[in-house]
């Protein structure tokens, strides 16, 4: 029970604040890092989340970015941003999760006692989707930096249009 306590502490209205945590993933070692901004004024909550393909880096940069720069006073509401959900699969530079082998974005709803992916989604899908009123979902970037241990094209081409323009 004391899970579910500290998901019901972040959907609690605490005007104009932002808390860096870790959410937990029941049945699995994992935990999500999210910012929760709690905006000055009382509106809905919106979740945001990055790294449903871990090696998508632009939009989980993009995450933290905004998860940094999103300042409370101009909220209302709450804003859930989590970044990135596929932890193990940015740490081993892959989009896919690396415990299982599946695509995150392919096994919604998720099961509660199915594979990491799996539970994954269902936490997703049975925690924080039941308290929300808009899920924006972060995609898009290079998905081949790393693989086969070398640099993809459009990584080549995006340091070579640097290095031209120093």
């Amino acid at each position: 029970m004391e899970r579910d306590r500290a998901m019901l502490d972040i959907f609690e209205f605490k005007s104009c604040t932002r808390t860096e945590t870790l959410l937990a993933v029941p049945g699995t070692d994992l935990k999500m890092p999210a910012t929760v901004i709690h905006g000055a004024h009382p509106g809905e909550k919106i979740l945001i989340t990055s790294g449903i393909h871990a090696a998508e880096y632009v939009a989980i940069v993009a995450g933290m970015e905004l998860a940094r720069r999103l300042d409370p006073a101009d909220v209302s509401g709450t804003v859930i941003i989590i970044h990135p959900v596929n932890v193990s699969g940015l740490i081993r530079h892959t989009s896919l999760v690396p415990e299982d082998g599946k695509n995150l974005n392919s096994v919604y709803p998720g099961k509660p006692d199915g594979t990491t992916a799996e539970r994954i989604a269902w936490f997703i899908t049975s925690e924080l989707y039941p308290h929300i009123y808009c899920y924006i979902d972060l995609h898009g970037g290079c998905q081949c930096v790393f693989r086969r241990g070398r640099q993809c094209s459009c990584r080549r081409g995006y340091l070579r249009r640097r290095h031209r323009s120093a």
